[in-house]
């Protein structure tokens, strides 16, 4: 079964928001370099939903590569869609 796009984003924002918080710059750097409000940043993680461009830059800012947060994402989301397990795991 393929996952939704709706899914498969939520989990590349929250790799995102992952590899942000490794990278240790915070929020506050991160909206700096999208000219907005930390809480801006902090909403779409919690929401996990963005737009792309944002999506980019911020992987950019951390020094992640966007495509590979994605495919990341995919293969996460369809390893939920086989195992019930592997599922409840990543919401925890």
């Amino acid at each position: 079964m393929t996952a939704n796009s709706t899914t498969i984003a939520a989990l590349a924002v929250d790799n995102l928001r992952r590899q942000s918080r490794a990278s240790e710059i915070s929020q506050g750097v991160i909206a700096d370099k999208l000219h907005t409000a930390r809480q801006t940043i902090n909403s779409k993680f919690k929401r996990g939903d963005m737009k792309l461009t944002e999506f980019i830059r911020i992987a950019q800012t951390v020094g992640a590569i966007p495509h590979e947060i994605l495919q990341d994402a995919e293969k996460r989301s369809e390893s939920a869609d086989n195992n019930p397990a592997f599922a409840e795991e990543q919401r925890s």
